[in-house]
């Protein structure tokens, strides 16, 4: 197993994910996994990988690290300043990079994460079927400053680009597409109407679990009520009314009402915002986040089929 890269500053937090720990809830313990799905399998298809091989992950960019071996990397997510011995480098493309080589990836201006993967892999330590890191329950790798990134299998690719029509936009500001819960019901229809009516700001509360909002207040219903299981997404509104928008780090149960869920597709839209970005709300149907869905899926493949 070898040292692949020295990593001397990891920015603002860098750790390792896979695309989530599953069938583990009633352990108490949460999915976890990548912040985008889209952006992490085609960082491991750039590089040869198995779309799921572990990666790093990100957040706020200031990564700094010294090449030990060669290996081939890529970088996805939004525009950034990305560099290997100060020269300058594109992302969503596979790049060979040679021992002593150093890799820079500044601040982003927008958006907020990244992925970084390797050729071969990142090997790590699998904790209850998953590598992905949950700060919160102590599970994972979280990279800290003189850390060794470890290849999990050595691999070879020829050099890659995703087209650019397949690159996602990070620039757009569209409304969060969401679905209203079974709970909805429990909130007026002009807390509705003020919901989906409204621009909420993200406080600086906001990680992986959670991000917590404020702008219109909303009435939290009244009366208690079970704690139940938490899905990715779900819109909690706590009592001082401040919507909560439950994410991949989550808790498994909670008991506050639930106005609706954000789909997954749009929760890794919202990792990308930053405290004091606005988001916006658009209620649909579950047949259409499903539809959705299925033509991101579609899409991906359509992605992959282009790095085969």
């Amino acid at each position: 197993m070898t040292s692949v890269l020295k990593v001397i500053n990891p920015g603002l937090h860098c750790c390792v994910q896979d695309l989530g720990r599953f069938g583990q809830n009633h352990l108490g313990l949460t999915t976890g996994g990548c912040h985008d799905q889209y952006a992490f399998k085609v960082a491991n298809a750039l590089v040869g990988n198995p779309i799921d091989s572990p990666a790093l992950e990100l957040t706020l960019g200031g990564f700094r690290a010294e090449v030990l071996a060669p290996i081939t990397i890529a970088l996805t997510g939004p525009n950034v300043g990305f560099t290997i011995n100060n020269k300058s480098q594109a992302l969503w493309q596979s790049i060979q990079v040679a021992r002593g080589d150093v890799i820079e990836i500044a601040t982003p201006h927008i958006a907020l994460r990244h992925t970084l993967a390797i050729s071969g892999g990142i090997k790590a330590q699998s904790h209850f079927t998953s590598v992905s890191t949950v700060m919160r329950e102590g599970l994972g790798c979280k990279i800290e400053a003189n850390s060794l990134i470890k290849q999990q299998a050595p691999r070879f690719t020829k050099q890659k680009s995703l087209p650019a029509n397949f690159i996602p936009d990070y620039c757009q500001n569209t409304p969060l597409n969401m679905v209203l819960a079974l709970q909805h019901h429990e909130f007026s229809a002009a807390d509705i109407n003020r919901f989906l009516s409204s621009s909420y700001t993200v406080t600086g509360q906001s990680d992986r679990m959670g991000y917590r909002l404020q702008g219109a207040t909303l009435e939290s219903p009244a009366g208690a009520r079970f704690s139940e299981g938490i899905n990715l997404g779900a819109i909690q509104v706590p009592a001082n009314g401040q919507p909560i928008v439950l994410l991949n780090d989550r808790q498994t149960i909670g008991g506050y009402p639930k106005l609706g869920s954000v789909t997954a597709l749009d929760c890794a839209n919202l990792l990308q915002k930053r405290a004091g970005d606005e988001v916006a709300f658009n209620a649909i149907s579950i047949e259409k986040a499903q539809n959705l869905n299925h033509l991101a899926q579609v899409k991906l493949q359509r992605a992959l089929d282009t790095l085969n």
